[in-house]
């Protein structure tokens, strides 16, 4: 059993060079955090709890991980270009990233909140668009002063809504800093266990079609981005445990909730970028594929399906189907291969989405996610 308690950790702030040697004062920590600001604001979110409680807990995930040292400095001196990047030793974030992921998870949390929905199908009907608003939230094109009240509650998972925004980030995080941490560790990931996706053959299948040109162009991603994106799977694997064990692995509705939304948050993010591009007007969002990694389609697919985990069909449904879906035909169109979709895939998601591709009407009823309920 995988331990992940933060009584287990020692956070710590540091200002000796990141990922230094050891000094009789301070030892080395397990792993370093190196959290980069732009302003004022975002410095502050170098001692917010949630995020930091949210990295702690993330970063522990692999059982070994005790201490953590953390360090908060301006981007300009050390960041490159990316939203988190593994180097030795260690992770280094912006924590605008960070900070936009926990803004999104609020504002579906106050939804929750505000709808006490019966189930997943029940709360996405209600705006079909959610996840899209949450993260224009996110990114200041929308206001929702709920949503503000929650994410600065600081309160510790005191409540449902609370406890859905904590766990909404943490499942993000798994897969990013998940993935980071495979390049941190000399592309040898923390976590030994295999994935839900590598133990259903899912993800030998998918990288399979991207390597032959089965769905979209022949493509050769980078194999160390491959490594890194199974380990972040893994990572989401290894927070699904922590939460069975903590919680228990009883079916309710906010169960249900919290892995759909996940889900449906990382497939926005899988597809349309982990932080705002600057090129695109304010709120406004396009599919693209970076060439170094799995086409973007199947990483959301992958992701999707390993928070879904095995807890009844079907896989993806409700707003990752239809991120997912419109994903796949924009990369089609860009990347044309032999248009293929295997049934390995087709299975994962509702019938009427493959009903749709053969002819009929695209609806609400397409993605419906009510074969699980």
């Amino acid at each position: 059993m995988r331990t992940s308690c933060l009584s287990l950790i020692l956070a710590v702030l540091f200002s000796a060079p990141l990922f230094a040697q050891p000094t009789p004062r301070r030892p080395t920590p397990d792993v370093g955090v190196l959290l980069c600001w732009n302003n004022d604001a975002e410095q502050a979110l170098g001692h917010e709890r949630t995020l930091l409680t949210a990295v702690g807990r993330v970063v522990s995930l692999d059982g070994t991980t005790r201490t953590i040292g953390i360090r908060s400095e301006k981007c300009s001196e050390k960041m490159p270009d990316a939203t988190c990047f593994g180097v030795p030793g260690g992770l280094m974030c912006r924590l605008s990233g960070i900070e936009r992921i926990v803004q999104a998870a609020a504002w579906i949390a106050h939804r929750y909140q505000t709808l006490s929905p019966t189930n997943y199908e029940s709360f996405w009907r209600a705006d079909r668009e959610y996840v899209g608003h949450a993260f224009r939230y996110a990114d200041g094109v929308e206001t929702d002063a709920g949503a503000d009240r929650l994410r600065m509650s600081n309160s510790a998972g005191n409540s449902s809504p609370e406890l859905l925004l904590e766990q909404l980030v943490e499942y993000n995080l798994a897969a990013i800093l998940g993935h980071e941490l495979s390049h941190a560790h000399d592309e040898n990931c923390p976590i030994a266990s295999k994935s839900f996706v590598e133990e259903s053959g899912l993800f030998s299948a998918i990288v399979r079609d991207d390597l032959s040109g089965s769905m979209f162009a022949k493509h050769s991603p980078s194999p160390d981005e491959v490594v890194a994106d199974r380990c972040g799977m893994r990572y989401v694997r290894a927070f699904t445990d922590y939460l069975k064990t903590k919680y228990g692995t009883q079916k309710d509705q906010y169960t249900q909730i919290l892995k759909r939304a996940s889900s449906d948050m990382l497939a926005f993010q899988m597809t349309l970028g982990w932080r705002k591009f600057e090129q695109l007007p304010p709120g406004k969002y396009g599919f693209f594929s970076l060439d170094a990694y799995l086409y973007a389609p199947y990483r959301a697919i992958l992701f999707s399906s390993e928070v879904h985990d095995s807890a009844g069909n079907p896989t993806i449904c409700g707003g990752s189907a239809e991120i997912i879906v419109q994903s796949i035909q924009t990369t089609y169109k860009k990347y044309e291969g032999a248009g293929k979709i295997s049934d390995q895939i087709l299975a994962l998601f509702p019938s009427g989405v493959e009903s749709s591709w053969n002819g009929k009407p695209w609806t609400v009823d397409s993605f419906t996610c009510n074969r699980a309920q």
